[in-house]
């Protein structure tokens, strides 16, 4: 969010993230709503996202995924990913 995008978290008192974000852009738009409804349909879209792949992400243990790195040749003569993370 802040390094791709330049959008910050908003937290409050206590440190607790809130559904707030604050964008920062070297344009000079005519009308700022544009801009502020175009930033938070590209948030929304990747918060969408992240949380899609986070939910599939969890229907798998760490190993199950490990294993599928086996059929991913890392290089030829060096074997897989896998290999390549096994050190």
């Amino acid at each position: 969010m802040a390094k791709n995008q330049r959008y910050f978290p908003v937290r409050d008192n206590a440190g607790r993230l809130m559904a707030n974000f604050v964008g920062v852009s070297n344009n000079a738009a005519t009308d700022m709503n544009v801009v502020r409804e175009g930033n938070q349909r590209v948030l929304r879209a990747r918060l969408y996202d992240a949380a899609f792949f986070w939910k599939e992400d969890q229907q798998k243990t760490l190993d199950e995924m490990a294993g599928e790195l086996k059929s991913i040749t890392y290089q030829e003569q060096l074997g897989s990913v896998y290999d390549k993370c096994r050190g």
